[in-house]
C-alpha cells in the first residue's frame, strides 16, 4: 500500500512538473487568438471617426464590420445608402459593389480546385483552357501562381470591360478570347496588376469544375458561409436590387451628389460582386479561422495558410502579394487587405492575422480617400509606433543619389493603346530628384509630395523621419532602364523623349503657331484684296490647305475636350463611343494635309516663292503640324 501511494505521488510530481513547463506555452497560444486592443473602444473611435470625416471626404454612406477572435464585435452603418429618398445605410442588408475585393473571393475558389487536385498552381494556364490560348510570348510561361500575385506579365487595359445595359454583358469566355491583354514583361519579373488576369483565373475555375463562375462561388463559398446577401450575377438578384446602395459621385463646383449610372462588368470574377460588410464578416472570420465558419470548412487550414503566404515581391525588402491578397507593413503589423473602387462604391477588406482581427469598410463613393484616411488613423491610435530612430545612411549616399533621378512609369499602364491616357488620369506617374542633402525626394505628376528617402543600403531607401521603404533595380534593367519599387507598384525608368510633358509641350507650341498663322493668313488674305494683288498658284493652295488643316486640328482638339470631359474617369470603360471613333478619322486625314503642306514648302523654298519672312511662317507652320502629329501618335490616337 504504502509502496502504491509512493507511485501515485511520484506521478502526481510528474504531472505537476509537466504542468508547470507547458503552461507559458499554453498561455501563449490562448493569447494567439487575443488583441492588445478593447473592441469597446475602437467602436468609440470607429463612431467619431465617421462623424468626422463623412462630409469632409463626401461620403453619401458607409458601412463597417469588425472582426475580433472569430467573432462580429460590431457593425455600424453611417449616413444613407440613398440620399434622396433618407435611406439609411444597414450594414446587414445594404447591398454595395465591392470592385475588386472580389478577386480574394475568386482566389479562393481557385485555392478549392487546388485543394482538390484539378489546378495545379505552377502549370501552364494554357493546360486549363479550351477555346483558347495564351500566346508564348516569352519562353516562361503564365501560371495559375503568376495570376494569382499579379506578375504574370500582363499590361492593365480598361477598353471596353463593361456595359450599360446587362442584356449587352458578354459570357466571360467569349470576352477573354479577345480581350487578353499584351504580354509586356517575363512572368514573376514585376508585380503588374492585370483585371484580365484574375478574370482568367476564375474562367479557368469554370472550365475545372464545369460549373459557371458565378454559379460555384454561389454554391461553394456564399453558402456554406451562410452569405446569403452576396453575388456576381449580373444584375443582382431582386431580393438584393431593392437593397443596394445607390452609387454616387460628387460635383465639387455644386457641392452636390449626382447618382451614376449602372455599370455591368464582363470582367466578374475580377470586380463584380456584390455583398454586404454582414456577409463580408463571415468570409473574413473563415479567413482567419483556418477556413472555417460556423462548422463550415471553405478550405483547409493547412491551404489556407499557403493562400496568406507571401508569394511573390518585387523586393524582398518589400511587401508583397499572397494568393489575392496585398501584404501591408504599415505600424509594424504585418497585414493582409485589398481594396476596390468602381464606378460610384469604394471599400476596404484589411487583416492583422497575429492579432485576429480585420475589418470589412464599404461606402458609396468612388474615392479612396476616406479608406486611407481610416486605416491610418485606425494604426495610429491603437498600434502606435515610436518615434523612427535616425537613419543611417550609405556611406557614399550623396553621390550616388543624382542616378535615381528620373520620371517612372507603373508597368501595369498600357503603353500602345488608346487607354495610354489614363496614365494621366492616376498614378501611373512618380517622379524622383535628388535633394541638395543628398536625399531622393518622390513626388507625384502633377507636384503631390510623396516624402524624401535616404539611401540605406545600395538601391534601398527609407523614408526620412518614417518606416517606408521604397527599393530601385538597376541591375535588372531593360534597355539600360531603371526600376523603382513602392509598395506592391514597379515603375519603369522612361527615356526623356517619353515624358508626356514632351508630347504635351508639343501639342501646346502646334495650337499656338496654328492659331497665330492662321490670323496671320487671314489678314494677309484681306490686305492683298484689298490691294487686288495677284496671287500665285501655289499661294492659294498653301493658303486654302493651310487654313484646311488649321481647322481640323481646332476641330479635334475642342471635340476631342468635349467628349473626355463628358466620359469622364471612365472614358474607354465601355469601348470607344462612336463619337471618338469619328473624331479619330481627322489624325488620318491630317497625314494627309502634312504632305500637302510639305510640298508647299519645299517648293516655296526651291523656287523662292513669296517674301522670305512668309516661307519661314508657312515652314514653322507645317513643323508645327508634324509636331502635333506626334503628339497624337505618342498617345496613340493614330
Amino acid at each position: 500500500m504504502l509502496k502504491k501511494n509512493r507511485l501515485i505521488k511520484k506521478y502526481i510530481t510528474i504531472l505537476l512538473i509537466l504542468l508547470f513547463i507547458l503552461m507559458p506555452s499554453i498561455e501563449v497560444k490562448a493569447n494567439e487568438k487575443t488583441t492588445s486592443i478593447n473592441m469597446k473602444d475602437v467602436e468609440k473611435f470607429t463612431d467619431e471617426f465617421f462623424a468626422e470625416n463623412m462630409d469632409k471626404y463626401h461620403v453619401p454612406g458607409a458601412a463597417i464590420a469588425f472582426i475580433k477572435d472569430g467573432q462580429v464585435s460590431f457593425m455600424k452603418g453611417y449616413g444613407y445608402s440613398d440620399v434622396e429618398n433618407k435611406i439609411s445605410v444597414d450594414p446587414e442588408k445594404t447591398v454595395f459593389g465591392i470592385a475588386s475585393v472580389s478577386k480574394l473571393l475568386t482566389a479562393t475558389a481557385v485555392m478549392q480546385q487546388y485543394e482538390e487536385g484539378n489546378i495545379d498552381l505552377n502549370k501552364n494556364v494554357n493546360e486549363y483552357l479550351q477555346d483558347f490560348i495564351i500566346n508564348d510570348t516569352f519562353k516562361e510561361p503564365i501560371t495559375m501562381k503568376s495570376l494569382l500575385t499579379h506578375s504574370s506579365g500582363f499590361i492593365q487595359s480598361s477598353i471596353g470591360i463593361g456595359a450599360r445595359d446587362p442584356r449587352e454583358v458578354k459570357e466571360l469566355g467569349d470576352y477573354l478570347k479577345t480581350a487578353i491583354p499584351k504580354r509586356e514583361y517575363e512572368p514573376n519579373t514585376f508585380f503588374s496588376y492585370s483585371n484580365q488576369g484574375m478574370s482568367l483565373a476564375g474562367y479557368i475555375v469554370e472550365n475545372t469544375s464545369g460549373t459557371k463562375f458565378e454559379n460555384y462561388i454561389q454554391e461553394r463559398i456564399f453558402k456554406p458561409l451562410n452569405m446569403d446577401n452576396s453575388s456576381f450575377k449580373q444584375p443582382v438578384p431582386e431580393s438584393m436590387e431593392h437593397n443596394k446602395a445607390v452609387s454616387y459621385g460628387y460635383w465639387s463646383q455644386k457641392q452636390s451628389f449626382f447618382r451614376t449610372e449602372p455599370m455591368y462588368d464582363y470582367l466578374v470574377p475580377s470586380d463584380g460582386c456584390y455583398t454586404t460588410v454582414s456577409d463580408m464578416s463571415k468570409f473574413i472570420i473563415a479567413n482567419l479561422n483556418g477556413g472555417k465558419y460556423d462548422g463550415n470548412q471553405i478550405l483547409k487550414e493547412t491551404t489556407m495558410e499557403e493562400m496568406h503566404k507571401q508569394q511573390f515581391t518585387n523586393n524582398e525588402k518589400m511587401p508583397g502579394q499572397a494568393y489575392g491578397f496585398w501584404e501591408s507593413f504599415e505600424n509594424n503589423k504585418m497585414a493582409l487587405f485589398h481594396t476596390g473602387t468602381s464606378d460610384g462604391y469604394a471599400n476596404m477588406l484589411y487583416m492583422i492575422p497575429e492579432e485576429n482581427i480585420g475589418f470589412m469598410l464599404c461606402y458609396n463613393l468612388a474615392s479612396e480617400k476616406l479608406r486611407s484616411e481610416f486605416l491610418t488613423s485606425f494604426l495610429d491610435e491603437f498600434y502606435p509606433v515610436a518615434d523612427s530612430e535616425t537613419v543611417t545612411p550609405l556611406k557614399d549616399y550623396e553621390e550616388r543619389v543624382n542616378k535615381y533621378n528620373g520620371l517612372y512609369w507603373n508597368v501595369e499602364k498600357p503603353r500602345d493603346t488608346l487607354d495610354k491616357l489614363e496614365v494621366l488620369m492616376s498614378d501611373g506617374l512618380v517622379k524622383a530628384k535628388a535633394n541638395k542633402d543628398g536625399t531622393l525626394k518622390l513626388t507625384g505628376y502633377y507636384g503631390e509630395d510623396m516624402g524624401d528617402y535616404i539611401e540605406i543600403e545600395p538601391e534601398v531607401f527609407q523614408k526620412v523621419n518614417g518606416e517606408d521603404i521604397i527599393t530601385f533595380n538597376e541591375s535588372n534593367s531593360k534597355e539600360n532602364r531603371g526600376y523603382l519599387y513602392i509598395r506592391n507598384n514597379a515603375f519603369e525608368k522612361v527615356k526623356w523623349y517619353e515624358n508626356p510633358m514632351i508630347s504635351i509641350i508639343f501639342a501646346l507650341f502646334s495650337l499656338f503657331v496654328v492659331i497665330a498663322s492662321t490670323f496671320v493668313w487671314i489678314k494677309t488674305f484681306i490686305r492683298k484684296k484689298a490691294k487686288s494683288a495677284e496671287r500665285s498658284s501655289l499661294e492659294k493652295y498653301a493658303g486654302y490647305i493651310g487654313l484646311f488643316s488649321s481647322v481640323l486640328i481646332l476641330i479635334f482638339c475642342t471635340s476631342t475636350a468635349i467628349v473626355t470631359l463628358k466620359l469622364g474617369k471612365y472614358a474607354f470603360m465601355f469601348g470607344i463611343p462612336i463619337s471618338l471613333k469619328v473624331i479619330l478619322i481627322i489624325p488620318i486625314l491630317l497625314c494627309g494635309v502634312l504632305v500637302c503642306l510639305l510640298a508647299i514648302s519645299i517648293l516655296a523654298w526651291k523656287n523662292s516663292c513669296w517674301t522670305r519672312i512668309e516661307r519661314y511662317i508657312f515652314t514653322i507652320y507645317t513643323i508645327a503640324v508634324l509636331m502635333f502629329l506626334m503628339c497624337l501618335k505618342f498617345w496613340n490616337m493614330i
